[in-house]
């Protein structure tokens, strides 16, 4: 009688060799030979292991029935020795990968462990190997390994203790593994297993500052795993659509700006301008210039996913220091000139990926904690490539808003239409806001006044306030702004020679 496979394989070649010569199966003494080296190599794989060591079983149930069967054909244990073969290098490279970047690839390792078994049972098949256990019930036996796997992959990325080894192994994957890795932990938040066990506030830590760490956003910035908790409201900013303004905290770890809309039932246009405006930051964020000067947009959201008529909300950072206006307005003593160069930099990185911003005023920018102004919440922004699809619906939505009316060029007020040439016109009348503490037209209180007069040709006053031609307002810049409020949009200066000529008081 002859030892079993697993005798043999633990025995080592030589025991190999002269059992399969007893035995009469020519080149069977390969097979064994990879087969030990098989079941070595789960314990080595970081991600899918679950999944590999059934496979690798099953690879030792290949060699057994071609024991029992007592198969003398070369040409059958050949073709056993490729897909052996083949499934030995594979295990290889899984082993090669760190804990991180096996995660990443985790869907792709379980797809190829789940070809491994289609090609044993391939096999099989072709040369009449009989064995229950290779040919049925290995598919249940698979997906069951493959939901272990993916509980004890999201487990350890959950677990606090692991937080260094994240940290230190996530900076090293390229951006398609990182964008994995964080899909697979965003998606994990929601995780009834890690609710029961307490382990979501340690993938929230992990998440967060793995994030931090490499300088990305969420993958999914439509946020259904409670990736927000709202906290209270903190203000209300009136409108088209009466927006409020809440705090809420993102990932359990940062303070955030939750902008919610007060509508329980906002039009198709106006959900559609949300997901559009975070859809668009997310591009412009990926581009470096965009990233420096503009505000992030972490992701949106409504009450309900199943209710599409309840509020809509979009995630910001929390920015302590407020609006530019509201700074400038606080701190009398602060370098305007210098806000309006950073606000300049950042209009110059949006137009620079074809970027309109569509509704720039002080109140949409925000300034950071070093005084940097930094582009936010436009909600005309359209990639100029698609303006002719999509441009006509969100500016009729917007031109509603009469507060904007006040910054907004002759042909947006005439015609709803927006361009580069209409960001220039706004950015004049933002200098003027930020010089003068005050909206353009103040001295005009009605809305539909302005507009007449703007369409006319009619601009703002000079002032002469000492104290606003202290701030910058001189000769120079005054006769900028007449430049950049052109009645022909053709005859505004690109935004470049802006930034040139702000760059150079």
């Amino acid at each position: 009688m002859l030892p079993d496979i697993q005798t043999v394989i633990a025995a080592g070649p030589a025991v190999a060799e002269t059992t399969v010569h007893i035995a009469g199966v020519p080149g069977l003494g390969s097979l064994l030979l990879l087969v030990k080296e098989i079941t070595k190599l789960p314990q080595d794989v970081s991600s899918n292991r679950n999944a590999s060591q059934q496979l690798a079983g099953r690879c030792e149930l290949l060699v057994q029935a071609l024991q029992e069967n007592g198969q003398k054909h070369l040409t059958v244990v050949q073709a056993a020795e490729i897909v052996l073969n083949d499934i030995r290098i594979r295990m290889i490279e899984w082993t090669e990968l760190g804990p991180i970047q096996a995660f990443a690839k985790h869907g792709q390792i379980a797809k190829e462990v789940g070809q491994c078994h289609l090609n044993l049972t391939a096999c099989c098949d072709q040369f009449n190997i009989r064995s229950g256990l290779l040919t049925d019930a290995w598919q249940t036996e698979y997906e069951k390994r493959c939901q272990e796997d993916s509980l004890l992959m999201i487990r350890y990325l959950s677990d606090i203790r692991n937080h260094d080894e994240i940290m230190s192994e996530i900076v090293k994957c390229d951006a398609v593994a990182i964008q994995q890795i964080f899909s697979i932990m965003q998606q994990a938040l929601s995780s009834d297993v890690l609710h029961s066990e307490g382990s979501r506030p340690g993938l929230e830590k992990n998440l967060y500052d793995a994030l931090q760490r490499t300088g990305y956003l969420l993958p999914d910035k439509q946020l259904l795993n409670d990736e927000v908790a709202v906290a209270q409201a903190i203000g209300i900013r009136p409108g088209f659509v009466t927006i409020d303004i809440c705090e809420g905290v993102f990932l359990g770890h940062e303070r955030v700006t939750v902008k919610k809309l007060r509508s329980m039932q906002p039009e198709p246009l106006t959900i559609a301008r949300f997901r559009r405006e975070a859809t668009v930051w997310s591009k412009v964020w990926r581009d470096k210039q965009g990233r420096k000067y503009t505000v992030p947009v972490y992701g949106w959201y409504h009450c309900d996913p199943s209710l599409p008529w309840k509020p809509m909300h979009l995630v910001y950072p929390y920015y302590p220091n407020g609006t530019s206006i509201a700074y400038v307005m606080q701190h009398h003593d602060v370098d305007h000139i210098a806000i309006l160069q950073g606000i300049a930099k950042g209009l110059s990185a949006l137009h620079g990926i074809d970027v309109i911003h569509g509704d720039l005023r002080g109140i949409s920018v925000m300034i950071d904690q070093t005084g940097q102004p930094l582009l936010t919440d436009f909600g005309l922004c359209k990639f100029v490539e698609d303006i002719d699809t999509y441009l006509s619906e969100s500016v009729q939505m917007s031109m509603t808003n009469e507060l904007s009316m006040r910054w907004y060029a002759p042909e947006t007020i005439h015609d709803m239409s927006q361009s580069k040439q209409s960001d220039i016109y706004m950015y004049g009348m933002t200098v003027l806001e930020i010089l003068t503490h005050e909206r353009p037209f103040s001295d005009i209180r009605s809305i539909r006044t302005v507009m007449r007069k703007v369409i006319d040709g009619d601009r703002p006053q000079r002032p002469y306030d000492r104290r606003i031609v202290q701030r910058g307002l001189d000769d120079d810049v005054w006769g900028l702004l007449e430049r950049c409020w052109k009645q022909d949009p053709s005859q505004r200066p690109a935004i470049q020679e802006v930034v040139d000529y702000m760059l150079s008081l």
